[in-house]
């Protein structure tokens, strides 16, 4: 191999490296990326479920406000309440639509939401067709305090189950993690150590020819020294 193809040949090397490093650097990013946003899914329907228990919570409170008092301003709490409840619920749905465990207890929590809320709906007719006394002789019978611990007991659930699915997928991206940086820092090293190599490769190869190139004019000069005498 002459000079110049060796210089290219450690240019060619090292840049292929180059690429390797960066390609398997970004599948590494995009494996982060996408753990963190599964990370980020999880908190989202754990905050949406959350938001369900609570809405029925507050409508609950709005409802019992107006039994005992019959304040009108507490029937739009009340409605917002409930259309909060329904409308999470929704988008619990299609947070969870890939885990059928999940779908279930979704389906689940829809159901006794509809029980809950006639029951609620029934308090309010109550009161307006039978009076105070009788609506709050219905909430006393605590009909829908059995359903709000079955809303509550599979928010739990669901809630519990996205906490374990927190722990794998926080798992899987500080390794991903730790994984992209050691790509990136032995890709750093590697490159480091072939721009020295090539370096000192380059250097030394300059300093042989600078040799030869010596040893060359140092011959010439005998000979011409040798053809002047031959010449005397």
């Amino acid at each position: 191999f002459s000079f110049k193809q060796q210089v290219q040949t450690g240019f060619i090397v090292s840049l292929l490296f180059v690429l390797v490093s960066a390609i398997t650097s970004y599948f590494s990013l995009k494996s982060v990326e996408t753990d963190t946003r599964w990370q980020n899914h999880t908190y989202k329907v754990i905050n949406v479920t959350e938001r369900i228990s609570l809405a029925v919570s507050n409508a609950e409170s709005s409802l019992r406000g107006y039994v005992l008092t019959q304040r009108l301003s507490y029937l739009d709490p009340f409605e917002k309440n409930i259309s909060t409840a329904v409308a999470n619920l929704s988008d619990l749905g299609d947070l969870i639509k890939d885990n059928p465990t999940q779908v279930k207890r979704v389906d689940s929590i829809q159901f006794y939401l509809g029980l809950k809320t006639q029951v609620m709906r029934k308090t309010l007719e109550t009161i307006n067709s039978s009076g105070q006394q009788a609506a709050l002789s219905l909430m006393m019978k605590d009909e829908g305090k059995k359903t709000k611990d079955k809303i509550d007991f599979f928010v739990q659930e669901i809630v519990q189950g996205e906490h374990l699915l927190l722990v794998d997928r926080t798992l899987v991206a500080e390794k991903a993690s730790k994984k992209t940086i050691a790509i990136v820092i032995g890709s750093a090293i590697v490159i480091f150590c072939l721009i020295i190599f090539l370096s000192f490769f380059i250097k030394t190869i300059f300093d042989q020819q600078k040799l030869f190139e010596t040893k060359i004019l140092e011959n010439n000069e005998k000979l011409v020294n040798l053809a002047n005498e031959n010449k005397e």
